[in-house]
């Protein structure tokens, strides 16, 4: 794709610069004071034109085996979802006017396919539409294992869907997810 819109600026002499992508991880503090507003501000980003933005959160990480701090994360994004796609009239998200849909369908079955094959658990969304090409914007859970070699960790998503890796990355906490992070192709990330 970069190709083809360097050529066609070319024709023109119109200067342009293309971002390249990568991996955008957020780093959640487990004490933060406020973990709503953290899923909120996180999902914005994520919904933003169906997650199709080269600097759109990627995954998170949560440096955390507390239970009941897990709980309270999930249940964060899980309101934030509903709070940007309401069910009016028992409508699905997929049905909303504000879901962006996927740019073309080889993109829209590239991102279903990699919600098809995670070996995470599906928390909220994982529906999809292929007629319309919306994806609901999809919560994945790791708890610790697998995550790392899982479809859709293996390069950017740049869709509607958010793994969430919840692991105390061998007891280092936020240390440890930091260097879980220095081997990927990291684009920008984010801290909470």
């Amino acid at each position: 794709m970069g190709r083809i819109i360097s050529q066609a600026a070319a024709k023109h002499l119109t200067p342009l610069t293309l971002e390249l992508g990568g991996k955008s991880p957020v780093f959640v503090d487990p004490e933060h004071p406020d973990l709503d507003i953290v899923a909120r501000r996180i999902m914005f980003g994520k919904c933003c034109t169906a997650g199709q933005l080269c600097v759109s959160p990627d995954y998170v990480l949560f440096p955390s085996n507390d239970k009941e701090k897990k709980e309270a994360l999930l249940n964060a994004f899980k309101k934030a979802c509903s709070a940007f796609f309401p069910k009016e009239e028992g409508e699905e998200a997929l049905k909303s006017k504000s879901l962006s849909k996927m740019i073309n369908l080889n993109h829209f079955k590239r991102v279903t396919a990699m919600i098809s094959a995670t070996k995470g658990t599906v928390i909220t969304g994982g529906k999809w539409d292929e007629k319309t090409l919306r994806i609901e914007p999809t919560i994945v859970l790791f708890d610790k294992e697998g995550w790392e070699d899982d479809a859709l960790m293996l390069g950017e998503n740049f869709g509607p869907v958010l793994p969430i890796v919840v692991d105390d990355f061998g007891g280092q906490g936020l240390k440890g997810a930091t260097k879980s992070v220095r081997a990927r192709w990291v684009s920008s990330s984010y801290s909470f």
